[in-house]
């Protein structure tokens, strides 16, 4: 291994260099599976694409119906009444 990335001038012995050059890629195999165990945002995206998330590939079946984000109708904005909430007061 190369050492002379580190320092010209250092000597690191070289049992310490392998150690934490092999720590930092364990640290990498094992990222994912902390991330699963702390975030639970990250183990829904996770499951999501280990399971394939109930996501179809192709197009939906005859007779679905599809409404896009564009076509739906805004929220309402924050701080103010929807519309059947005060019609309701």
């Amino acid at each position: 291994m190369s050492q002379g990335a580190l320092c010209s001038v250092c000597h690191v012995p070289e049992p310490l260099f392998a150690f934490f050059f092999w720590l930092g890629y364990c640290n990498s195999c094992l990222n994912p599976f902390i991330y699963v165990c702390t975030s639970l945002e990250f183990k829904q995206a996770f499951r999501q694409i280990l399971c394939g998330g109930g996501r179809r590939r192709g197009p939906p079946p005859v007779g679905a119906s599809v409404v896009s984000r564009a076509a739906r109708p805004p929220a309402p904005a924050a701080g103010r009444a929807s519309p059947r909430a005060a019609a309701s007061v």
